[in-house]
């Protein structure tokens, strides 16, 4: 997924809807695709523009702080990088970082909340993956 997101990345493409729903394996091969762009943006500059703040692209469990709109800066790839995040940390932990039925509240723990790391779940996780995980997450891009 790495690999993807960093051609993606070289080719100014940003995904915008990184989640499990939109990975593929190939079982005998173990190949990796990346479905469903329907979404994705093109940047033709650094970052593309803001948007409208009560339109959300994306599913709100996996959605980047700045895509919630609430940020004041606008998406570039780093976003796809959160999403993966949030996606690492399902697969290790078998949860999310943060539930809710209201997607209000997903996009306050997003943009407010820290997630409890992998490792505190499941202390089988090694503390070096859970870190890059919670790095993927972290808040501020930079």
């Amino acid at each position: 997924m790495c690999q993807i997101l960093n051609g993606l990345y070289h080719n100014r493409i940003i995904h915008k809807d990184i989640k499990p729903a939109n990975i593929l394996i190939n079982p005998k091969t173990q190949e990796i695709y990346l479905m469903d762009f329907g979404i994705a943006s093109l940047l033709p500059r650094e970052t593309e523009q803001l948007q409208h703040p009560n339109i959300l692209e994306g599913a709100s469990a996996y959605i980047s702080p700045e895509q919630t709109g609430r940020m004041n800066r606008g998406i570039d790839y780093r976003s796809d990088f959160y999403s993966l995040g949030v996606t690492f940390y399902q697969l290790l932990t078998g949860q999310l970082p943060f539930v809710s039925e209201e997607s209000m509240e997903l996009v306050h723990c997003h943009i407010a909340r820290k997630a409890v790391p992998p490792h505190v779940i499941k202390p089988e996780i090694p503390l070096v993956l859970s870190e890059i995980v919670m790095k993927l997450m972290g808040k501020n891009a930079e």
